[in-house]
């Protein structure tokens, strides 16, 4: 129970492609499409890769998330973990360019892979390349320190963002709503000087009549 060290934060933004493929560079892919569906439990959002042959494929670079001064620790462990499948059996290496790799084989449903890495002071970016062709599914990429891989969880920049966008929405329906409010008074101000009016000429026909 000593040895395991657990982290729980997620230093990678954008893990589920919830904001398409920001931060990710798509290595020699012919397509990316966000996917809403067939997705294991607990995700809304992940990206589907069109593979043309092999060591194609995506990889994140973290100083394009916390800019050029991001390291890996020296001696500090890291696990890279994440959801993924093919549309058939195929090879992937993944992990930390340069520093360490993992070669995992994917099938047409969806497994949950982790790895662990030891920093060495540099930096390096977090690579996904399978060894041939294919339809490559991923979502719910995690890295983290420590040597345990945690349940998924949305980076804290995601989840400002969302905070942010919820905010902007919040702001624009109050807006909406005080529109229509202002809308709705103007409408019953038309409505009272109209019948002003009416009861101003009925009051002339009476008059009229006398």
């Amino acid at each position: 129970v000593d040895a395991v060290q657990i982290g729980g934060t997620n230093l990678l933004s954008n893990g589920d492609f919830h904001n398409n493929i920001t931060y990710y560079s798509s290595n020699g892919c012919t397509s990316f499409t966000q996917i809403t569906s067939n997705l294991p439990n607990g995700f809304s959002y992940g990206g589907e890769f069109v593979v043309p042959s092999a060591l194609h494929g995506l990889y994140i670079n973290l100083a394009d998330i916390y800019g050029p001064s991001f390291v890996f620790e020296l001696g500090q462990v890291y696990t890279i973990s994440l959801y993924a499948k093919a549309n058939t059996s195929v090879s992937m290496n993944y992990g930390a360019d340069g520093l360490s790799e993992s070669n995992i084989t994917l099938f047409t449903s969806w497994q949950r892979f982790s790895y662990q890495v030891t920093g060495d002071g540099s930096n390096h970016a977090i690579v996904f390349y399978p060894l041939s062709a294919c339809t490559l599914d991923i979502t719910g990429i995690q890295l983290e320190l420590g040597n345990k891989a945690t349940d998924w969880s949305a980076a804290p920049e995601d989840t400002q963002s969302q905070i942010t966008a919820l905010n902007s929405n919040y702001s624009s329906l109050t807006q909406t709503i005080d529109g229509i409010n202002s809308s709705v008074g103007s409408l019953q101000t038309q409505m009272n000087t109209a019948n002003g009016n009416i009861i101003s000429v009925t009051n002339k026909e009476s008059s009229l009549e006398q």
